[in-house]
């Protein structure tokens, strides 16, 4: 397909279905199965927010965050198109739940279990377009574009899924070791940012995203299967901030020089594991588990996931 007619198709895969990077703070996917030309992928996903929630600095404030997303997708990789290497396009559906957001502290300003907001339940689609611009056997750097269509989010929660309806950002893999090696060393950067979503006081920011991960992987004659292990940081960064009208409603009676509820403008570091082992030669298990080290405005401290992922 030549250049004049793939990025239309790309612009129109993104407005049919848009992803979202980052809706369970999920660090930059790695794949392992899949992603060859003609090869279709086929995933089933659980992705779980747990730890603290911390809607603002004071303490007393902090909360018990659960946030469940369950997904099923598909990927399609096309292979090359005019200057294009790698093209591929995704589509992916899911369903959440997220707990009611209430006070949990006896020395909080306001009754302990307090309600701020309810617990509900949503879906959403997801979809993605890549392609990469360099390709050598060794070094690999892209380009990618996604979105999400909510149904049923409730922009103004703190605690449930974090909402781009547009973003886009580069991709940048390096293979550190020759590639007859027995175990092989990689390395990964991904820069992301999306738009957040917007409606009045009830919104989703603005977000920067970056990941560095290394990853060593096994061949198949190390062990009885390959295996693989990714680690590094994961950076994010709201651009913009809001006013938490719920909160700021609620502590503004009960304790008025608090200051709860006036900006929210989230910004984290995590460091991300993510293992994965292949079941066979088209089969493989990916998990992933990120723990906040430094962070203010949080939705969740921890991510649990789980992925059955296959390729044909």
């Amino acid at each position: 397909m030549p250049r004049s007619t793939f990025l239309p198709a790309a612009l129109v895969a993104v407005a049919f279905a848009t992803l979202s990077t980052a809706a369970m703070a999920d660090p930059a996917t790695w794949p392992s199965v899949g992603g060859r030309e003609g090869e279709i992928d086929v995933d089933t996903s659980f992705v779980g927010a747990f730890g603290m929630a911390m809607p603002s600095p004071l303490e007393s404030t902090w909360q018990r965050a659960d946030t469940k997303l369950a997904t099923l997708g598909a990927g399609y990789a096309v292979g090359t198109l005019g200057p294009f290497f790698d093209c591929y396009a995704r589509v992916e559906g899911g369903l959440f739940q997220s707990a009611e957001e209430r006070v949990e502290s006896d020395t909080d300003a306001l009754p302990r279990g307090f309600v701020f907001h309810p617990a509900d339940k949503g879906g959403l689609v997801r979809g993605l377009v890549s392609a990469n611009l360099v390709k050598t056997p060794r070094h690999t750097f892209g380009l990618f574009l996604q979105g999400m269509l909510p149904l049923r989010l409730d922009l103004a929660k703190f605690s449930t899924l974090h909402l781009n309806l547009l973003g886009g950002g580069t991709t940048l893999e390096v293979l550190l070791t020759p590639p007859n090696e027995v175990l092989q060393l990689r390395y990964r950067a991904r820069f992301f940012v999306g738009s957040g979503a917007y409606d009045g006081d009830r919104q989703s920011n603005a977000q920067l995203q970056a990941t560095n991960l290394l990853r060593l992987e096994a061949a198949r004659w190390v062990l009885p299967w390959p295996v693989g292990l990714s680690v590094g940081p994961h950076v994010e960064a709201d651009l913009n901030s809001y006013r938490n009208a719920a909160y700021a409603a609620a502590y503004g009676p009960a304790a008025p020089g608090v200051g709860v509820g006036e900006r929210i403008q989230a910004q984290s570091v995590a460091i991300a594991v993510m293992p994965y082992v292949h079941l066979t030669d088209h089969v493989a298990f990916e998990g992933t588990y990120q723990r906040t080290v430094v962070g203010t405005n949080v939705a969740a401290t921890e991510t649990w996931a789980a992925s059955l992922r296959t390729a044909f």
